[in-house]
């Protein structure tokens, strides 16, 4: 309970600071500025869901799990545990999780380089 309260506050605080440059975003580039926002958010999980399931034929649970783990978003591990009562999406999670962490590490180092 404290970890998601301590979570949420975190939240809550990045987003009125980041509330400013939304708006002042939203005048320079309209709506187009938040559809862009909905695509980069939803067609990579999409995209993973339906290759898993057609191509590579996962077991839904797992598949739900990398696909949390991909997104390197815990809460959903917990909710995905959850609604299947079992630990199996942990097994999916785990190593698109650390790839996702690695990638985002290294995708930050690299845009302070080039931006410098």
């Amino acid at each position: 309970m404290f970890n998601n309260f301590a979570l949420s506050g975190f939240i809550g605080g990045i987003g009125l600071n980041a509330a400013a440059g939304l708006v002042e975003g939203l005048k320079a580039y309209g709506i187009g500025l938040v559809l862009n926002g909905i695509v980069v958010a939803f067609l990579p999980m999409i995209v993973g869901l339906l290759v898993g399931k057609y191509v590579f034929k996962f077991h839904p649970t797992l598949l739900l799990g990398a696909i949390a783990g991909a997104r390197t978003f815990t809460p959903a591990l917990g909710a995905l545990q959850q609604a299947a009562q079992s630990t199996l999406p942990a097994v999916g999670f785990t190593l698109p999780f650390a790839l996702g962490r690695i990638i985002c590490a290294v995708n930050g180092i690299l845009i302070l380089l080039v931006t410098k």
